[in-house]
């Protein structure tokens, strides 16, 4: 029993430094920002990025469904390294707390962005919490 305790304990200080650590690359990812711009393709680059989560869907058999409704592939000029980390972390938490043979759905439009998912979801008292840097509704 003292070394599950101890373990959880390590667990826990491992996350709480993976946090720290991805939050200040995060920050000095900013510092001088502009010569990191470049021209993406973003479906192409989204699509992409799903590929890196394919197990992850598989392992639930969550069934993920684009809905894209544009004519042609739309180019931006942006620094692709806080586009990838924030669609993963959302992509990544929509399948963490989806249930099993779920779905989820992202929508692109030309002024529109959704991905929208169908799992435990966040009570209403603690939806104004959602911006909370370190939130969780469930540690589960």
């Amino acid at each position: 029993m003292r070394i599950s305790r101890k373990y959880e304990k390590v667990s826990a200080s491992a996350k709480r430094l993976s946090h720290i650590l991805d939050s200040l690359s995060f920050i000095i990812h900013f510092v001088n920002v502009d010569y990191r711009k470049e021209k993406i393709q973003i479906i192409t680059f989204l699509d992409a990025s799903i590929e890196d989560y394919k197990g992850l869907l598989e392992e639930k058999n969550i069934h993920l469904i684009k809905h894209y409704e544009l004519q042609k592939n739309i180019s931006i000029f942006i620094d692709s390294a806080p586009l990838l980390l924030c669609f993963q972390n959302i992509l990544k938490n929509a399948i963490r707390y989806s249930h099993k043979w779920g779905k989820i759905e992202i929508d692109i439009t030309k002024n529109y962005f959704c991905i929208k998912d169908y799992g435990v979801g966040i009570s209403p008292e603690n939806t104004q919490k959602i911006f909370e840097r370190h939130f969780r509704e469930s540690y589960s």
